[in-house]
């Protein structure tokens, strides 16, 4: 059983392990932990006004929601503007019918409290280390999801505008983030949260500080299901975390960290340059910097990343460059995909593209201004090449889940995404650097299979261009470019193994550690209700194998007795009765164990 200073070891050893470019190494890779399918993973930024239609390509969006959007008065709201033009309601509803989760920004002071919407919500200037100070914005949080959580509250207690109709428990939004950029220091003092002033309206807003300010402040008492998504930092700033939680611990009433996702932006460019490659920029490891943070402090939080993008003006430092044959608008798309590929193989849970539509490409500030993966309003939302690729990956890769880094290095990026069965796998591969298709790799897996469906992605489609080829054991040479090829593999389903056994006697065990090997896979981790994992013959002795799983102090939770008859399995692990928590999962025979951890939840 580990100790905690072993896992504390562990994390420092990750953190030292995270390859260079160039380099591959999958030990780096052990706190990946795939919370959700990748077209669940996949998001964009958006506002009300785009058609719902044009969001086909992500699982979920970050709408931009201005808290004077509802609430236009201190104590009006409205969530039916201008006689049905804005409908919230609607708009939500029409979201989750067509599957795409909403996250809503609630941020920016109204008129009516700051002169500035970039200020910070203080009421009359007061202290912004004080919680009570943001009563007005834990008001909102409080009216905003009583109406769209999913736990109805006392209809007096919500406030509405003349013509307006109350209504709760709508269950349309489950997270709610809290802010936008709050670290920024470009528009002056007031508009700067030091990490003590965020952590004080976080409390407030989360569940009017434990409580302390009424019973109508902060969206978790409305709705303790809500979900607290951190303003996005505009700096990936592990210190601004670290005080945040110094702040939680001395002033919050159960001295808890209280946030349920970390939230971060990151856009790769070289400052009065242009933009670069996800690859060239280290994305991945500057985002696992917030990832083993919230290893080792917030265990049990998630990771977003919530902008990240680049222009397609030739004008914008931010600028997506041409690259041999590759249109700008191709390299625009191409990066963007590489980007959503390689956070989902960084450990965060979920990425949001900036943005849907291109805002200003008239304007006299290229940057950001042609980011969109359409057009923009007012020349009617028309697909661009990275619309098409987005939709066609989101296609590809639904209801899988990111499995592991086959390689990262200068010749080759490859990662493996697999289905909850096991039994059906898919290969992202590319080349970072190289400008055409006149390289090749070898391509293999470890699947059963005897052919192949390749697709490459093509511009004014939404399924690519799919070809199927003959596969052998050796493997097969395929083409290699900067745009991503994705490899279809589905194994044949008679070598997958369900156990029905339940033999729980391991007298006579011997159990030796093998740390730090990578003998089994556990998915999805966290879980809800049915642990799937898969062993490998080859790591036992013979087919025997035995599967315990230990609380947080080593107590066994519960263990079973399975055989393996086929070189690869997938065993059921039901854990419906079990209480959510952190456990060990250990598999071993009678002559070696190994182990993992694994997050249990509600």
């Amino acid at each position: 059983m580990k100790t905690p200073v072993v896992t504390i070891t562990v994390l420092i050893l990750l953190l030292h392990a995270i390859p260079a470019a160039g380099q591959s190494d999958s030990d780096a890779y052990d706190t990946i932990r795939s919370t959700y399918t990748m077209d669940e993973f996949l998001g964009t930024n958006t506002f009300i006004d785009a058609p719902v239609e044009k969001l086909q390509p992500v699982g979920w969006v970050r709408e931009y929601h201005n808290w004077s959007f509802n609430e236009i008065e201190n104590d009006v709201l409205e969530y039916n503007r201008w006689n049905g033009f804005w409908d919230f309601d609607e708009f939500y509803t029409d979201l989750k019918a067509a599957g795409i989760m909403v996250c809503p920004v609630v941020w920016a002071s109204p008129g009516w409290l700051q002169p500035n919407g970039n200020y910070r919500p203080v009421v009359n200037d007061e202290d912004p280390l004080l919680p009570y100070s943001y009563r007005e914005i834990a008001e909102m949080m409080y009216q905003f999801a009583g109406r769209y959580g999913s736990r109805e509250v006392d209809p007096d207690n919500l406030m509405v505008n003349e013509g307006q109709v109350k209504k709760t428990g709508l269950n349309l939004v489950r997270y709610i983030e809290d802010w936008n950029e709050q670290d920024k220091d470009w528009e002056g003092e007031k508009a700067e949260f030091k990490p003590g002033h965020y952590a004080a309206m976080a409390s407030a807003n989360i569940d009017g500080h434990c409580g302390t300010m009424g019973p109508l402040y902060g969206m978790k008492q409305a709705d303790p299901d809500m979900r607290f998504v951190m303003g996005g930092l505009a700096n990936i700033d592990t210190k601004y975390l670290t005080d945040m939680k110094a702040w939680f611990e001395k002033n919050r009433p159960d001295s808890a960290w209280p946030i349920d996702v970390i939230n971060i932006h990151h856009y790769a460019f070289r400052r009065n340059e242009s933009g670069i490659s996800p690859e060239a920029d280290f994305f991945k490891i500057k985002v696992q910097q917030a990832v083993l943070w919230r290893d080792s402090n917030a265990p049990e939080c998630e990771i977003w990343v919530t902008e990240f993008g680049y222009d397609s003006n030739p004008y914008s430092m931010n600028r997506a460059p041409e690259i041999g044959n590759y249109t700008r608008q191709e390299v625009q798309a191409i990066w963007n995909l590489r980007t959503f590929l390689i956070l989902s193989s960084s450990g965060a849970d979920r990425a949001a593209h900036f943005m849907i539509r291109d805002v200003d490409p008239g304007g006299d500030q290229p940057r950001y201004a042609n980011c969109g993966l359409t057009t923009s309003k007012s020349e009617g939302h028309e697909p661009k090449t990275s619309w098409y690729y987005l939709l066609t990956m989101k296609k590809i890769l639904k209801g899988m889940y990111f499995s592991e880094v086959l390689s990262e290095n200068d010749a080759l990026w490859q990662y493996k995404y697999e289905s909850i069965t096991g039994d059906t796998a898919v290969y992202a591969c590319w080349h970072p650097e190289i400008p055409d298709s006149s390289l090749s790799f070898n391509f293999k897996t470890d699947l059963p299979v005897d052919s192949v469906v390749l697709i490459q992605l093509k511009d004014n489609s939404t399924e690519g261009f799919s070809k199927m080829v003959d596969y052998d054991t050796s493997g097969i040479a395929l083409p290699l470019s900067q745009s991503p090829l994705f490899i279809r593999a589905i194994a044949d389903t008679s070598l997958v193994y369900e156990d029905t056994t339940d033999n729980t006697d391991t007298t006579g065990l011997d159990f030796i550690t093998l740390d730090g090997r990578k003998d089994f896979k556990v998915f999805p981790n966290p879980v809800k209700d049915m642990l799937y994992i898969e062993i490998e013959k080859d790591i036992v002795s013979h087919s025997d194998v035995y599967i315990r799983l230990f609380d947080s102090v080593g107590k066994i939770s519960a263990m079973k007795k399975v055989q393996i008859p086929y070189n690869k399995s997938i065993i059921k692990f039901d854990t419906n009765s079990m209480i959510p928590g952190f456990y060990y999962l250990e598999i071993g025979n009678n002559r070696s164990y190994t182990c993992k951890p694994v997050l249990l939840i509600n």
